[in-house]
């Protein structure tokens, strides 16, 4: 179990697979851009099942696909459909994945 500083549980984890977006916001792209991070920089799906499949181990039992825009990442769909199997299974009560601003429940 998962505990923070205030003795909460820790349940939720937000799991940010990208930092790209093909919307133009202001929110999180402003004029003068940004630095995206390099493809090599970010987690490969096999690690992020990986750390996800940890936290899960020790009570983590909602997770939300977040980052820039989760869709843009071609390779998400390999993540989703691993964590909806573990889903399946009992092992995670809830998956959300957030899309244009839109959460969508899977």
């Amino acid at each position: 179990m998962l505990i923070d500083n205030h003795g909460r549980q820790i349940n939720y984890l937000r799991l940010a697979v990208t930092d790209r977006c093909n919307l133009r916001c202001n929110y999180c792209m402003p004029s003068e851009g940004i630095d995206f991070a390099q493809n090599d920089r970010l987690l490969t799906i096999d690690e992020l099942k990986t750390v996800s499949g940890i936290l899960v181990s020790q009570g983590i039992d909602k997770i939300r696909i977040t980052g820039g825009e989760p869709f843009v990442r071609k390779d998400l769909m390999v993540l989703l459909n691993d964590k909806y199997r573990a889903r399946e299974k009992k092992v995670e009560k809830r998956l959300k994945a957030e899309a244009n601003k839109q959460v969508k429940e899977l």
